[in-house]
């Protein structure tokens, strides 16, 4: 970071100059090599700084502590003078609030100054519809959902970096994307029509482009996008591992970029939802209901791949717009267990929505 200032007075013994940076950056601990007074090169306004009584660097050491460093500086500095100072930092994953700067030197002190918005997008979260493993012999596309906010505006390529384990499901040689975009108060959402966005993989990332004649379209500042590829999981559990997305202008330069943590990958378990009571072996073999319909006697039969524990959580999510719950708050329709299995009374169950 580049930091000019111009001293009120003469300092005439060592002081200390203190930069108070936003909450979030990082600065070295021994961070006098972090320090660089030799910047006359950028800019002829700039001072040349002073050496110490002893002919060396007017710097005698800086400390880091978080988004502080402390300079202590020999005497020298001239009132009057604009000089320039350099200092590496460690950017936070997202841009501060508040994100204003200070500095103090000599009894003086700067008024706050705004920092500078931090290529980044913000509110990114990962929604994976299959968390479990891929079966190689019955291998499954899982949606995945990416929501996130650039922090500038971009004409140009989108790019999403895949974690190993995981892989893009092609449709006749391209990956599938499907991007919708909100109105900043998020109240409408516009899905993009599917000849907008070309999709194609190089390795694990893949990379969205608008297509030709699709000049209108933008990943615009601000607002809530969601983009959903269909990948294939790792075919071993693993924890949540990064991802990675960057956004490019249309001459090809990065303008944002963010690693964000992803979704762990479990055992896969053996499931199957029917109607029981009847000889319909599946749900999908149901007659069409009308919206709204009731259907009862629902059974989900599973397989666990490890046993059960005392305190273990069970969830079971039906697809969006399905009602389990009985309309009173986390009282499920027609909940029991099958009477072969048994548990404790200590059992609790609760369902909201398409959720128990």
């Amino acid at each position: 970071l580049l930091f000019t200032f111009r001293v009120g007075r003469a300092p005439s013994q060592t002081e200390v100059m203190t930069v108070r940076g936003p909450v979030g950056f990082v600065f070295n601990e021994l961070c006098t090599g972090d320090a660089n007074i030799d910047t006359t090169h950028l800019s002829p306004d700039f001072a040349v700084w002073p050496a110490s009584a002893g002919g060396g660097s007017i710097v005698e050491k800086c400390s880091g502590f978080g988004s502080v460093a402390e300079i202590t500086l020999s005497s020298g500095l001239r009132p009057g003078n604009l000089y320039a100072l350099e200092l590496a930092v460690t950017n936070p994953l997202l841009t501060p609030f508040p994100n204003q700067w200070l500095i103090e030197y000599a009894q003086e002190s700067s008024a706050p100054f705004d920092g500078f918005p931090l290529g980044s997008f913000t509110g990114v979260e990962v929604i994976p519809a299959i968390p479990s493993v891929t079966d190689p012999d019955n291998p499954v596309e899982n949606p995945v959902a990416i929501r996130f906010r650039p922090a500038r505006t971009s004409a140009g390529m989108l790019a999403i970096d895949l974690p190993a384990g995981f892989v893009a499901v092609l449709n006749e040689g391209a990956c599938v994307a499907t991007v919708e975009q909100a109105h900043f108060t998020g109240e409408q959402v516009v899905r993009w029509p599917t000849q907008v966005v070309v999709c194609e993989v190089d390795l694990n990332q893949l990379q969205l482009t608008f297509a030709p004649g699709k000049a209108s379209y933008h990943w615009e500042a601000g607002r809530l996008h969601t983009i959903e590829i269909m990948v294939a999981n790792p075919e071993v559990a693993q924890p949540a591992s990064q991802w990675a997305m960057h956004t490019f202008d249309a001459g090809g330069a990065m303008l944002d970029s963010f690693e964000f943590p992803g979704f762990a990958v479990y055992p896969g378990m053996d499931l199957s939802v029917t109607s029981s009571g009847s000889d319909i072996p599946s749900l999908g073999d149901l007659p069409t209901a009308s919206g709204d319909a009731d259907l009862e006697d629902i059974r989900v039969s599973m397989t666990f791949p490890d046993d059960i524990q005392d305190q273990d959580t069970l969830t079971v999510m039906a697809p969006e717009g399905v009602v389990l719950e009985s309309g009173t708050s986390e009282e499920c329709r027609g909940y029991s267990w099958d009477s072969t299995v048994s548990f404790t009374p200590r059992t609790t169950y609760s369902c909201a929505g398409p959720r128990l």
